[in-house]
């Protein structure tokens, strides 16, 4: 993607995010905060007894609280159950990208901006392992110190064109796990993005891995932040 037109997206991006994560109710926006402590330490989720007694101690119904933050399109569980699939960027079940954090657990991601958002939220290095959806070569990313080195030197990733605005806004009729993430992927170089796009009848954008690395950590590195410094 152009340089100064990707400027533009980061510029709009971080503060749209914030806004989306602030119009939710306090007890709501420190249950998330839990569950994404939880999955970075442990790489899973919490378990309903524990997501319970997390929502007890906010003074909130756990059903009501789950189907809240699937409803913001935050994350994705079965709030009848109590169970939690995911909380982006962390998904329960393997998507394809993993995520091995320096000193932390293996965490799987729901797509590629998703895994590069995770060290700048955890504020360690880690290593990223992925695949391209067309050619099926293996990618590598290491991000560390906030900066990225990576294999094949010609990798990218996509996203799908128009979807930059709505994923800030939450405009999307379906939430991102649907809508976004099955194309939001590491391929091996451009030319194999391109190829996989017309492939598919899809139109998508290519971001260079630096390019990746600023926008997941726009959208994510300050979710954790001590308090009184995240959004």
């Amino acid at each position: 993607m152009d340089e100064s037109r990707f400027r533009q997206y980061l510029a709009d991006t971080g503060p749209a995010m914030a806004g989306r994560r602030q119009r939710l109710a306090v007890p709501l926006r420190g249950l998330y905060r839990q569950i994404l402590q939880h999955f970075a330490g442990t790489g899973d989720a919490p378990a309903p007894g524990m997501f319970a007694g997390w929502a007890a101690s906010a003074g909130v119904d756990a059903a009501a609280a789950l189907a809240g933050l699937v409803q913001a399109d935050l994350a994705e569980a079965d709030p009848d159950a109590g169970r939690i699939l995911g909380a982006y960027p962390f998904s329960a079940a393997p998507r394809g990208h993993q995520v091995t954090i320096a000193g932390g657990p293996a965490v799987q991601a729901y797509c590629a901006l998703d895994a590069l958002g995770i060290p700048a939220m955890v504020g360690r290095d880690a290593d990223v392992i992925s695949r391209d959806p067309h050619s099926g070569a293996e990618i590598r990313v290491q991000v560390h110190a906030g900066r990225a080195t990576w294999t094949p030197a010609g990798a990218v990733v996509t996203f799908p064109a128009g979807e930059f605005s709505l994923l800030a806004t939450g405009g999307n009729e379906e939430p991102a796990v649907q809508a976004c993430c099955p194309v939001v992927s590491f391929h091996a170089s451009a030319a194999g993005a391109d190829a996989y796009q017309r492939a598919h009848g899809l139109l998508l954008e290519i971001l260079t891995i630096p390019q990746a690395l600023r926008f997941g950590s726009a959208i994510f590195g300050q979710l954790l932040a001590p308090a009184g410094t995240a959004e």
